[in-house]
């Protein structure tokens, strides 16, 4: 196909033609990733470079007293906040020649930048996709691929339960989004079934938008079992570290486990769940664990009907996908642009938020120029307890 002159990029001009695959590679990194368009966006403004670190409130809890008399119980309110860094710095690199600076942007765009521009979405998915090892909510049979309706409605019913916010996404792994397609045939009409099969998009099931996403986290875990509390002197309100013992296996970051008589709470009023409490490892050394969230058994943010005593048992789930049920809330994403670095011919674009910086140069040797494509950003479990790991 003939290529008129006037519309290649190597007649454009470097700067117009910088600018245009820039902005078309913000459109694109925009609207690939799952992930990016169903979580918080509100603290980017708050970034400014690579390193950056913020403090952000969280909403405020309080405790409905009884009586007029506070004189025992005046810190009735109180509120707690979260940190988020600008840390992930993913970049492709190029060479672009004579031959390709002489297609159209269109042209340019299928023929050479296709692959960089799936490779880009993908990670920033991946990234926060790996947020699940901060969610401490889980539903389902750890390892098997039995994911059903009746899964999706018991973890809406759940996170109700939990006072969750708002509308609810559900992003599966391709395995378990087929494993509840198949279980739909035998619940809803031929011809509804028919079309999600076809568009591959399942829509709204419950309470849940639903989503498919090949990046869903498949979380392997050592074989544990047996540990029991060892806590002697008891442990207190507000502790994110138990001491264990007896059992066998290493707990690793990420593991989700339960403490026997330790129940949850709902966080409006207080009442057990009659569940037991889910708690994620977020280290382990020496037979101590480090976990969030912190076991508060009083005040306004109190998330457990009682603490652990010695002996009672620890147990923890098994191998299992993690997909992720959530409110937007849960997960933060914040791009930022690139700033300006002396002596480099550097393009920024922005479409929904997301941020990408193109750079080039050239090599007079070879007489190609090279380019790389950019994008800073940071991810963030917000608020964990707004999200639920649906295990498959």
């Amino acid at each position: 196909m003939a290529t008129s002159a006037s519309n290649t990029l190597i007649n454009m001009g470097q700067s117009t033609a910088m600018k245009v695959i820039a902005k078309m590679a913000a459109v694109h990194l925009s609207n690939s990733t799952v992930m990016a368009q169903l979580v918080n966006r509100a603290l980017q403004k708050e970034f400014a470079e690579k390193g950056d670190v913020i403090t952000y409130k969280k909403p405020q809890r309080s405790v409905v007293l009884d009586g007029p008399d506070i004189t025992n119980q005046i810190e009735s309110t109180t509120q707690q906040s979260g940190t988020m860094t600008v840390d992930k710095f993913k970049t492709i690199n190029m060479e672009w020649g004579i031959k390709e600076l002489s297609l159209t942007p269109q042209e340019f765009f299928k023929e050479v930048m296709a692959d960089p521009m799936e490779k880009l979405p993908n990670q920033i998915d991946m990234d926060l996709l790996d947020l699940y090892k901060k969610v401490y909510h889980v539903r389902g049979i750890a390892g098997t691929r039995a994911i059903n309706f009746g899964d999706v409605i018991d973890s809406g019913v759940e996170m109700a339960q939990m006072s969750v916010p708002g509308q609810l996404n559900l992003v599966l792994a391709p395995e378990d989004q087929g494993e509840l397609l198949k279980d739909l045939k035998g619940i809803f009409l031929p011809d509804y079934v028919g079309g999600i099969v076809r568009s591959a998009q399942l829509g709204k099931l419950g309470n849940f938008q639903t989503f498919m996403d090949q990046n869903v986290k498949e979380h392997d875990q050592a074989t544990i079992a047996s540990y029991v509390v060892n806590e002697d002197g008891g442990m207190s309100s507000g502790d994110t570290t138990m001491d264990i013992d007896g059992g066998s296996g290493t707990p690793a970051e990420g593991d989700v486990f339960t403490v026997a008589t330790v129940n949850a709470v709902n966080p409006m009023n207080y009442t057990s769940t009659g569940r037991l409490k889910r708690f994620t490892v977020t280290s382990y050394a020496s037979n101590t664990i480090t976990f969030t969230p912190a076991m508060i058994s009083t005040g306004a943010y109190q998330n457990v009907d009682s603490l652990p005593v010695s002996e009672d048992a620890v147990t923890f789930e098994g191998d299992h996908t993690a997909n992720l049920a959530f409110n937007k809330a849960a997960f933060s994403l914040a791009t930022v642009p690139i700033k300006p670095i002396d002596g480099l011919n550097q393009t920024h674009a922005n479409h929904k938020g997301i941020n990408i910086s193109i750079a080039t140069d050239g090599d007079i040797k070879t007489f190609t120029s090279i380019k790389r494509l950019d994008v800073l950003y940071g991810v963030d479990a917000s608020y964990p307890e707004y999200a639920m790991r649906l295990m498959g």
